[in-house]
């Protein structure tokens, strides 16, 4: 049934804080009515990786996602499954079986017998909720935030009626919720009353609820609530993006007092309040199948998209056209458009990260035949031209090139009197702009993130209503000084200032260019590198960029003063959360930071020549009050000259993440009080000693490169813990191997591996080092010590890594009672392999060997009966497999060597076998 809850109670799965510490990776894909393997798969591979996958073949995709998954413990939600082809299922899953014990797949489907054919564990059937769920969902939306009059006896007189109108469905009593949240309370009966509950239409599968809430949405909420069926189901929307769409079409009306951006999010708010539209899983907003199903039914035929079928009805009222791009896009495609006269959105929307390809005759074809279209967009597609009569299009009004290998914009584009929104985020291949741009006299939002555009061109400050400027680019030569930016009064949101080098003349930079522009709230000023760059040059620029108070975010790179105006860290700035000073190299000491109340994230990265930091980087006014009061992380990076932290007595009592990195001369200690402390990183700080008395709350571990680790206890929550290349290393062994209990993956790793891949925990792990303080001999004189303390714990998965002293497995492996797998690698002196009473106790699934040059053979009974994976790689000597002559009983072989097999264990399904 829709609007039960499952996508809404799979969310919140998602979402929890348990799932994101107990996973590695994770990938939500919204499925819907097409099963497209190749597209689903896709989607997978992109959610985890960030990254587009142009791979066209679903074997190539397939296996690369194996490869992303394998050995990984992952998360992966399926919504809205509606195929109960078994074979295509069975595709589908075969890279995800690879992950790590605990990973897990969540599937949603209104068919039953598609939660049967998984076959895994019992399924859960969403029932409808409660009366008493039903009602209190009801006035949670029907009163938001303000207090319930539970005594009214008017709201008790409707109490009935919602329960028996919402019919136990959340999706419903969420909506009339936040319906009537938007009616004076003595209009409620009425609306309760109303005949549209129950009018019969064509349409029988809409909630009457859903009709109900259109009925009564305002006329402009209508309008814009109609558009939004140019989305195709599940597809994620920004708010930003919507309301630019709205205002591009004209649904946004003006007012004196409000500018159009924020009369959109009033109406987007507007819309969310009643539930029409709703949070995604990841990022943005989706509508749910049936209010989908209801923006179609109200838009009629005005609104069409390319992958229905086109009717001569659609062609006599089309007016907004939307499509899933494929991968190659030819004119046959567009043929329907030949037929319409008046379309106004051509609107190509993208499901992933892809490129995608273009007939180089499409863009002239469009232009040509839809005159009058007001939003154009060929987002993701491999253009890199535009035809010169795209300045042909006078009611054009926004213009989306993002994500695209374009190289320049024809002067031409500047005859669009009528643009409001350009958007050019990512366009790596364009260098500069129009020349003419002040022609665009009515552009609001120009997006340049990730350009390569050389400098701003002439005429910038002359876009008097630009709001939204994501970067000013510095030319060389100064024709375009920073002070154009005086001009434009109404910028908002991000602000990038980059190539600041090329600023010449700092006395030519004079007024208030940022001060007053109070709904900036995002700014980054970036110096380039340059040889001649004079250090008081710098400061006079910096101290006139100073910004308006409400800033929340600034990132000050590549700044060449030797010390920071007085207005980096002023107290006045009490909303900045994000802070990040980065390779400002001639810099001899920090702002004082502590003085900033609503600081979150301190990032300092690359200041060479900071020698201490001490009472100046607190505050010196700070007399009684603590400084840093909402700290919660810091990090330190590649400081190579500093020596010396005084905490003049200070904590940071709220601090959660903890990082210095590279900061070879810094001696001395930590601050040793950090309660909420739950992730610690200390690497190649080699004078610094690292002592607590106890993380209570640390899950996140990982110490190397250190004079001295000096751990009191207090480990318990630890789920990541890496220590190694220290001098000295103090831990009480009875809590330690107490503390072991709890870990599900160890690794001991050699002392001569040069670097180690840290993991995500994405189960607890602890990583051992074998070197003065933990080796083969100290493992031998402590294996009374560490049998007990293995003997109950939950290991499934040991790793012996780089450990040269190692011979033979240790007697003590048979109390790891859990372990389901061993790999053991880079061990050059491991000669062979147990016998297989070692394993008795075990219920060992999967045992892979890599790069262990001196292992010879394996003999017939050197592996447990449990068996099911066995791979064996870059083992040079190895000459022999068990029995000559019989033959694997594995179903998958890979056998690149010479070397003959029977595995002896029958439930053996993998084997491969590897020579490099």
């Amino acid at each position: 049934m829709g609007g039960v809850g499952k996508t809404t109670l799979a969310r919140l799965v998602y979402n929890d804080e348990l799932s994101q510490q107990n996973f590695h990776l994770k990938a939500w894909v919204c499925v819907s009515d097409e099963f497209d393997i190749l597209r689903i798969t896709k989607s997978i591979l992109e959610s985890i990786t960030l990254q587009s996958c142009d791979l066209k073949e679903l074997n190539q995709v397939q296996l690369q996602l194996h490869q992303w998954l394998a050995g990984k413990k992952f998360l992966i939600v399926l919504d809205d499954i509606w195929n109960n082809n078994f074979d295509d299922w069975n595709t589908l899953c075969s890279p995800l079986v690879y992950g790590a014990p605990g990973s897990t797949v969540i599937v949603t489907t209104r068919d039953m017998s598609i939660a049967r054919m998984m076959k895994t564990i019992q399924s859960y059937n969403l029932n409808c909720i409660s009366n008493e769920d039903c009602w209190s969902l009801f006035l949670d939306h029907a009163f938001h935030s303000r207090s319930v009059p539970v005594a009214d006896p008017n709201l008790q007189v409707i109490r009935e009626k919602v329960i028996n109108k919402c019919c136990g469905l959340p999706l419903a009593a969420r909506t009339l919720g936040g319906l009537l949240r938007s009616k004076p309370r003595e209009d409620w009966e009425n609306v309760m009353n109303s005949k549209i509950w129950y009018l019969q239409g064509d349409n029988n599968d809409i909630l009457p609820v859903l009709r109900l809430s259109y009925y009564h949405l305002p006329s402009h909420l209508k309008r814009c609530f109609a558009y939004c069926a140019i989305f195709p189901k599940d597809y994620v929307f920004g708010k930003k993006q919507l309301a630019l769409l709205w205002m591009a079409e004209g649904l946004i009306e003006q007012r004196d007092d409000q500018l159009m951006e924020d009369v959109g999010e009033e109406y987007f708010q507007d819309l969310c309040s009643r539930s029409l539209f709703q949070a995604s899983s990841t990022s943005g907003f989706v509508m749910h199948d049936l209010v989908n199903d209801l923006a179609r039914v109200v838009a009629g035929n005005t609104y069409f998209r390319l992958e229905d079928e086109f009717t001569a009805r659609m062609q006599e009222k089309a007016r907004h056209s939307s499509y899933i791009p494929a991968i190659f896009d030819r004119c046959e495609r567009f043929e329907p458009f030949k037929k319409i006269k008046h379309m106004r959105t051509f609107l190509p929307l993208s499901l992933s990260y892809r490129k995608c390809y273009l007939a180089n005759c499409i863009p002239s074809y469009l232009l040509s035949k839809l005159p009058c279209l007001r939003v154009l967009s060929f987002n993701h597609y491999n253009i890199t031209e535009l035809p010169d009569s795209i300045g042909d299009l006078k009611h054009l009004r926004h213009l989306d090139l993002s994500y695209t290998p374009i190289r320049t914009l024809p002067e031409t584009t500047t005859s669009l009197c009528n643009l409001q929104t350009m958007l050019l985020k990512r366009c790596e291949c364009l260098k500069k702009l129009p020349s003419k741009i002040q022609n665009l006299i009515n552009l609001r939002h120009l997006d340049m993130r990730h350009t390569f555009v050389e400098g701003m061109p002439l005429g910038i400050e002359e876009l008097k209503s630009v709001c939204t400027l994501s970067d000013f680019v510095v030319g060389k030569g100064n024709k375009v000084s920073i002070t154009a930016l005086m001009n434009l009064k109404f910028l908002q949101g991000a602000l990038r200032i980059s190539s600041l080098e090329n600023l010449t003349n700092a006395s030519n930079v004079v007024g208030a260019i940022l001060t007053d522009k109070e709904r900036i709230d995002k700014v980054v000023m970036k110096w380039g590198f340059r040889n001649t760059r004079n250090a008081s040059h710098d400061r006079v620029v910096l101290e006139k960029m100073k910004p308006h108070g409400n800033l929340k975010e600034l990132t000050v790179r590549g700044y060449g003063g030797t010390e920071f105006p007085s207005w980096v860290g002023d107290p006045l700035f009490c909303n900045l959360v994000h802070l990040k000073l980065w390779n400002c190299t001639k810099c001899t000491t920090l702002p004082q930071l502590g003085l900033l109340c609503s600081l979150k994230d301190l990032f300092i990265k690359g200041l060479p020549n900071v020698k201490a930091v001490g009472r100046e980087f607190y505050g010196e006014s700070m007399s009684n009050s603590n400084p840093f009061p909402a700290l919660e992380t810091l990090h330190f990076y590649w400081m190579s000259e500093w020596e010396e932290w005084n905490f003049c007595g200070y904590e940071f009592s709220h601090l959660r993440e903890l990082s210095i990195v590279r900061c070879l001369k810094l001696f001395g200690k930590l601050p040793s009080h950090l309660p909420s402390l739950q992730k610690l990183e200390i690497r190649q700080c080699t004078q610094l000693v690292v002592s607590f008395q106890s993380l209570p709350v640390i899950y996140h571990l990982v110490i190397y490169g250190c004079r001295k680790v000096n751990l009191g206890g207090g480990l318990s929550s630890a789920n990541l813990m890496i220590i190694r290349d220290v001098e000295s290393f103090l831990f009480p062994l009875n809590e330690f191997f107490q503390n072991l209990r709890k870990v599900q993956k160890l690794t001991v790793v050699g002392s001569y591996v040069s670097d180690y891949d840290y993991p995500h925990p994405s189960l607890p792990h602890w990583v051992l080092f074998e070197n003065e303080e933990f080796s083969q001999k100290g493992i031998a004189e402590n294996e009374e010590l560490l049998r007990k303390g293995v003997v109950d714990c939950e290991i499934k998965i040991l790793e012996l890594r780089g450990c040269k002293s190692l011979e033979k497995l240790q007697p003590w492996l048979h109390s790891f009672k859990s372990l389901r797998k061993l790999y053991i690698e880079c061990c050059p002196k491991l000669i062979s392999l147990p016998d297989a009473v070692i394993y008795s106790s075990l219920c060992l699934k999967e045992l892979k060997i890599f790069s262990c040059e001196s292992l010879i053979s394996i003999g017939r009974h050197q592996l447990p009966p449990t068996l099911e994976r066995l791979e064996i790689s870059r083992c040079h000597k190895l000459q022999r497999l068990l029995d000559v002559g019989e033959a694997c009983s594995s179903s998958r072989v890979t056998d690149e060597g010479s070397i003959s097999c029977n595995t002896n264990s029958p439930n053996l399904q993998h084997l491969k076998i590897v020579e490099e």
